[in-house]
């Protein structure tokens, strides 16, 4: 999981990758429940800026590789 975390990181050159880390879990958090993004527990941040990193990690490709690299630990 932390390989995930630092992909995310390294996409949008961020400085403190634990801040990516709650970003992905709150995003992991938003596909298993289905639930809308005002709904995000506190827990996890503001819910626009876990949307803005979704749409930029959409947008660079990473959240590709996140699914991807994620899908593979599952098999």
């Amino acid at each position: 999981m932390m390989r995930v975390a630092r992909l995310c990181a390294a996409t949008l050159h961020v400085l403190v990758p634990t801040a990516s880390r709650h970003i992905l879990d709150a995003l992991l958090w938003i596909f298993q429940t289905g639930e809308k993004w005002h709904r995000l527990p506190a827990s996890y941040g503001p819910p626009q800026t876990c949307y803005m990193r979704f749409i930029a990690w959409r947008k660079s490709g990473a959240m590709a590789q996140v699914i991807e690299l994620l899908d593979d630990a599952t098999d």
